[in-house]
């Protein structure tokens, strides 16, 4: 029987995390680490289509090699969101003030 909803993102995400695209712990929500694990699932060679979640693309990542993704969390986007929620560290950074 085909999963639905929460069910669907919790085992989809179980198997991103086993092919070494991490989401984090698999809660069935589809927030930013499991977009960027799917991204990253893509860019790794997983198929152009896998964008939504769906009963295919869980049966897809069911059939990958265990580490096929060689992503990580990148530490980029901390920084970047850490950017956003600190206006003085842009005005910092664009006046050149330590």
């Amino acid at each position: 029987m085909p999963l639905k909803g929460k069910e669907l993102v919790k085992a989809i995400q179980t198997e991103l995390n086993r092919i070494g695209c991490p989401t984090g712990t698999p809660d069935g929500v589809a927030g930013k680490k499991t977009q960027n694990a799917l991204r990253g699932y893509r860019n790794s060679g997983g198929p152009n289509w896998a964008r939504g979640f769906s009963q295919k693309l869980l049966e897809q990542l069911q059939g990958e090699d265990p580490k096929k993704c060689n992503v990580t969390a990148s530490k980029s986007s901390k920084k970047k969101s850490r950017s956003k929620s600190n206006p003085l560290r842009k005005i910092k950074k664009i006046f050149k003030i330590n």
